[in-house]
């Protein structure tokens, strides 16, 4: 999704990939969950912008926050972005973040989002670390 972002003027920067840890996923899903949050991130920002991908651990989970610097969300639509078929896309299902939320839940997961009006959005997707062989 490098050159989309190029071509939309985003900076796409990751940052603390390598200490994510072990995890156990499916990764065709877990495809479609970073899909989905990059995709949402892209659209959020049709002039420009930063995504950052940061990764780290905190206790016995892998954390990914996927962070964008779009205009925010509004609080009173936060409760409701997982709902399925609710969308604010013209061209949208409905289904992008209900989707994420159930392949993270079957994987043990879960994500959550945070958004400030002129700073950005943040999705913080957490999966439980792999235990140690």
């Amino acid at each position: 999704m490098h050159k989309q972002c190029a071509c939309r003027g985003i900076t796409l920067r990751l940052e603390g990939l390598s200490s994510l840890g072990q995890v156990h996923l499916h990764q065709n899903a877990f495809r479609r969950v970073l899909i989905n949050l990059i995709q949402n991130a892209i659209d959020a920002m049709p002039q420009g912008g930063e995504l950052t991908l940061c990764g780290g651990q905190s206790s016995s989970w892998a954390c990914l926050a996927v962070q964008d610097t779009d205009e925010g969300i509004p609080e009173n639509q936060l409760s409701q972005l997982f709902v399925p078929f609710r969308t604010t896309k013209s061209n949208g299902t409905g289904l992008g973040l209900y989707v994420v939320r159930e392949i993270l839940a079957a994987h043990g997961g879960a994500i959550t989002v945070t958004s400030t009006p002129s700073i950005g959005t943040t999705c913080l997707v957490m999966l439980p670390l792999a235990a140690s062989e």
